[in-house]
């Protein structure tokens, strides 16, 4: 009987084994380099990613239209103030020539004059800028408009525009001005490609630029204060 008794205890203890051997084997295959198991997985099959999906970790989607951006400074009442107009072409179209008009609150920063960038120096384009007009809102702050002309000079250019600094636009910030933000806010006037005759371009992306003033020696809390109310 005891014989018996375990004759069947040693078989159940070898069907554990061999029920444990199957799992202890697939680990140990899987472990080692080079070899692959398919796994079957309880959830469903995700879906291709779309085309904006897949673009938004790469590169870049092409540019569309131009980009015209100015630049951020911060002066102190009494000095001059230089701000950068950069320009960004769309893909595959070169302009010929390109006006913006820049509006702001002038009453405390009034334009002095612009210079060419090193992009329009690199073709030797030209760039022009004057005021065109000053007007009272319905806040009564006085507003000034600047136009800015840059135009390759041949006639029939195989080559428009570059991308890069067009401009170098100088203000002065009056003596009496007190801490501010201003915002310089481009427009887009007119814009023609290199083609022949030449195609009109009506719409581009603008990125305001901004003049702030601190006053020397105020701690940075009290400028923040003035800025914010």
């Amino acid at each position: 009987m005891t014989s018996g008794k375990s004759h069947k205890q040693v078989g159940s203890v070898g069907a554990v084994l061999g029920l444990l051997a199957v799992p202890l084997l697939v680990l140990a295959l899987a472990a080692q380099p080079g070899r692959a198991f398919p796994v079957q997985s309880a959830t469903t099959a995700s879906s291709p990613a779309s085309p904006e999906e897949e673009g938004a970790g790469g590169e870049q989607s092409p540019r569309t239209i131009p980009r015209i951006v100015l630049g951020t400074q911060t002066a102190t009442p009494g000095v001059n103030v230089v701000i950068a107009l950069y320009y960004t072409p769309a893909q595959g179209v070169e302009l010929r020539s390109l006006v913006v008009e820049v509006e702001w609150v002038s009453k405390h920063l009034q334009f002095v004059r612009s210079q060419r960038g090193i992009a329009a120096e690199m073709i030797g384009a030209n760039v022009d800028s004057k005021v065109t007009g000053t007007r009272t809102d319905s806040e009564l702050r006085e507003r000034s408009t600047l136009r800015i002309d840059a135009s390759v000079v041949e006639e029939n250019p195989k080559r428009g525009l570059p991308e890069g600094l067009l401009a170098y636009l100088t203000f002065r910030v009056s003596p009496d001005a007190q801490p501010f933000a201003i915002e310089l806010r481009p427009t887009l006037i007119s814009a023609l490609d290199i083609s022949s005759p030449a195609r009109k371009i009506a719409e581009a992306e603008m990125e305001n630029g901004k003049v702030g003033v601190e006053l020397p020696g105020l701690p940075p809390y009290v400028t923040c204060f003035f800025f914010t109310h």
